[in-house]
């Protein structure tokens, strides 16, 4: 699943991964390419929740805090709620996935 993410949101990205990691260090612990790093930090491509969600993980910080606007805007919000709509929808499926990858095991 993949969420529309906002300029602010790549630009907030951007300056928490600034004075942490450079680009070929955040994809390396992304496990992309650098190009697509750079991709999922500079242009209009959609980000699936779970590269939102490695992303936070890697800088330390949450979902919510990537991409809530600064001043609460109603887009902002609207953000939020979207992407917390689809982080709903995904958790049975990584619970299922998760359930298989153990049975694996």
């Amino acid at each position: 699943m993949a969420c529309d993410i906002t300029t602010t949101t790549r630009k907030r990205i951007k300056n928490k991964r600034k004075g942490q990691f450079t680009q070929q260090e955040m994809a390396e612990k992304l496990f992309m390419s650098k190009n697509n790093y750079q991709n999922l930090e500079n242009s209009d491509r959609d980000i699936s929740i779970r590269q939102l969600a490695a992303i936070a993980k890697v800088l330390k910080c949450s979902i919510g805090t990537l991409v809530a606007e600064t001043e609460y805007s109603k887009e902002g919000i609207q953000n939020c709620e979207n992407i917390i709509d689809i982080i709903r929808q995904a958790v049975p499926m990584i619970d299922e996935l998760d359930a298989r990858v153990k049975s694996y095991k």
